[in-house]
């Protein structure tokens, strides 16, 4: 996904629990301070 672009996607969540996406492009995440970057999380109760 380029900067400023969104995506739209469907989850069949069956599955109790946390469930995390991040981003696996490492100029988007790591910098001198520690790891940054998209990380999205979808709770399932």
């Amino acid at each position: 996904v380029a900067p400023g672009e969104r995506y739209t996607v469907l989850v069949h969540a069956d599955e109790v629990g946390t469930w995390v996406w991040h981003c696996h492009i490492l100029t988007h995440v790591e910098r001198e301070e520690g790891m940054f970057g998209m990380v999205t999380a979808l709770v399932v109760t």
